[in-house]
């Protein structure tokens, strides 16, 4: 930055371009300088063609080094911009950068700092606010589960007994669930490592997620047929795969008739594994496809016993499964027609 800061107290402070043709016209005339320079120090001296030249060709040699170096030396800006973006990228640090220049480069810098810090405050206030949340939606679920035990000792009926079950089921899964997503949204480049990857037998995973919503669907009694083979594996995030298949039998739950069917078809391709979830709800657009997917879509809409929607379950199953380097993608006949949820990893 020594030679950026130079020419700028030169005189040359407003354009960073300037800076770069200032140092190219000096370049560029130093051998005619020089030239003159000889000619005016050593006039009894009388120059032939050969040492004309030779002059020439030192002079030209000596400018455009002296040129390329000083104009190297102008890129440290841009490169102490690269080196602060990728600080930042790799472990949140914001370098100290020069803040006061007012030519091109020096307002890029400013920006790039005075954004790095904003990104920096609120990512600090995101996870604080996460924290607020997990607290906050935490102290219900775990007096819910107490109130379960509760009714499990205060009861001998089985019905009771059996739906205090699903009350205890539905508050562990909801507190595992917040773990799970809380850890996703507080995390500053979330990615799914290989090594965090298992391999699970489908069905067999499938029918655990089922129970787990067992108290969602208590009202509904949707009846879910799966069509996958018992030997079907596939390599996932146990724990958020098991998220993306829940959101989407919630999801199916919450828009379907009662006591009816969802089906879910499992299948290998040649590379991939397709898992299709398929209602016979209330449906979509097929115009809205892609809309259904996005952050507190426009689009959400209360459930077939208006049940509540956030505008967030579809979202977050699409982060994870492009996390998994899959893809999910929903198509419907139109209203009232079902819709069917394709999974593809």
């Amino acid at each position: 930055m020594k030679t950026y800061k130079i020419l700028n107290n030169f005189g040359l402070k407003k354009s960073y371009s300037s800076k770069f043709l200032f140092t190219a016209f000096i370049g560029t005339h130093i051998p005619l300088i020089g030239l003159i320079l000889f000619v005016l120090l050593f006039p009894e001296h009388q120059l032939d063609t050969f040492m004309s030249i030779v002059i020439v060709l030192l002079y030209t040699l000596l400018a455009a080094a002296g040129t390329l170096y000083i104009l190297n030396q102008l890129l440290s800006p841009i490169r102490l911009a690269t080196k602060t973006m990728q600080e930042f990228e790799s472990s949140q640090t914001i370098l100290e950068v020069p803040i006061a220049y007012t030519d091109e480069a020096g307002v890029l810098l400013s920006q790039i700092n005075s954004t790095l810090v904003k990104i920096k405050t609120l990512t600090e206030e995101r996870n604080n606010f996460v924290g607020l949340i997990t607290h906050d939606l935490r102290n219900p679920l775990a007096a819910t589960i107490g109130l379960s035990y509760l009714i499990k000792e205060s009861s001998k009926e089985e019905e009771v007994l059996e739906y205090a079950d699903l009350i205890h089921q539905s508050g562990q899964t909801g507190l595992k669930i917040i773990s799970d997503i809380m850890s996703i949204l507080k995390a500053d480049d979330f990615s799914i490592d290989q090594s965090e990857l298992e391999t699970i037998e489908i069905k067999k995973f499938i029918l655990k997620q089922i129970e787990a919503v067992n108290g969602i669907n208590a009202g509904k009694k949707i009846e879910f047929l799966i069509n996958v083979k018992d030997s079907d594996a596939l390599k996932v995030h146990s724990n958020f795969f098991s998220h993306i298949i829940q959101n989407l039998l919630t999801n199916a739950i919450k828009f379907s008739h009662p006591n009816s069917k969802v089906e879910i078809n499992g299948q290998h391709l040649i590379d991939n594994y397709k898992l299709e979830i398929i209602d016979s709800g209330i449906g979509f657009n097929q115009t809205d496809s892609e809309k259904i997917f996005e952050k507190f879509t426009s689009l959400k809409r209360e459930g077939t016993q208006n049940e509540p929607t956030t505008g967030l379950g579809l979202f977050l199953t699409k982060m994870l499964v492009k996390k998994h380097k899959g893809e999910i993608f929903a198509t419907s006949e139109g209203l009232n027609m079902g819709a069917t949820f394709t999974i593809i990893i």
